[in-house]
């Protein structure tokens, strides 16, 4: 796998051998605007909006941030991050766990299981505790209520 760089040294293509498998576009300031396969297919971006482009270039949405995660055409996500950063869990609005990862040193995902647990409680000030082998992450469960 190769990947060739723009002037800005940021990604312009990645290829195996002399087959292209995606080209970047970028705006002058560094800002990406696609992510497409020769067929015309990809993630195009629109300011904070990210869109995927099918083979007849109509857009669907695909997420957006916001606060602490990513809007999807699923729904909202939350990503809850380590003291280092590092994204440990994807988790509702209701609280439900759609991802949890573990790392090792260096940043290699740990093939170890992983078991996720959260605890929440019906008193709106007592904290969600995410529990991730020894890590203790604490989110109010006013992050995880639903305004009506």
């Amino acid at each position: 796998m190769e990947i060739a760089y723009n002037h800005l040294d940021l990604p312009k293509n990645i290829s195996t051998g002399s087959d292209i498998l995606v080209n970047y576009s970028y705006l002058a300031n560094g800002a990406k605007l696609g992510a497409l396969t020769p067929g015309g297919s990809g993630l195009v971006y629109i300011g904070p909006m990210v869109y995927f482009r099918d083979i007849t270039g109509n857009l669907s949405f695909e997420s957006t941030a916001v606060a602490a995660g990513r809007m999807t055409a699923a729904g909202l996500q939350y990503q809850l991050r380590d003291h280092l950063g590092s994204t440990v869990a994807v988790v509702t609005p209701t609280g439900a766990s759609l991802e949890a990862s573990n790392f090792a040193a260096f940043g290699e995902r740990s093939s170890t299981p992983e078991e996720v647990i959260l605890v929440s409680s019906s008193n709106q000030t007592d904290p969600v505790h995410l529990r991730h082998h020894n890590r203790i992450i604490t989110i109010f469960e006013s992050i995880f209520t639903i305004n009506k």
